[in-house]
């Protein structure tokens, strides 16, 4: 017969940042909102047949927005680090038919 699991909730009063600065508890709650855009550039031509090429210039994170990650977790809560910008940008060269 398995053990029961003690109950994942803070001391009354206590939320996120409830237990220390940058800590937040095992309760099942968000981590802070973030807002991230990405951004897709792409111009294509026509070939013969229904077949195209296209230049493609991509963006991951063109808002260069930081996010916060839970790091260091124990049994009260987990302590959370503001990281970034992670932006990654990218070109490339499509191709495909019809």
């Amino acid at each position: 017969m398995p053990r029961p699991r003690p109950p994942l909730v803070p001391p009354s009063g206590l939320g996120i940042g409830g237990l220390g600065d940058g800590q937040v508890a095992l309760t099942g709650e968000r981590l802070p909102p973030f807002f991230r855009a990405d951004l897709r550039l792409e111009k294509r031509w026509k070939l013969i047949d229904g077949a195209w090429l296209a230049a493609v210039g991509e963006v991951i994170n063109a808002t260069l927005s930081r996010e916060d990650m839970p790091t260091n977790c124990r049994a009260r809560g987990c302590e959370i680090r503001n990281i970034g910008p992670v932006t990654l940008p990218s070109l490339g060269i499509e191709g495909g038919f019809l």
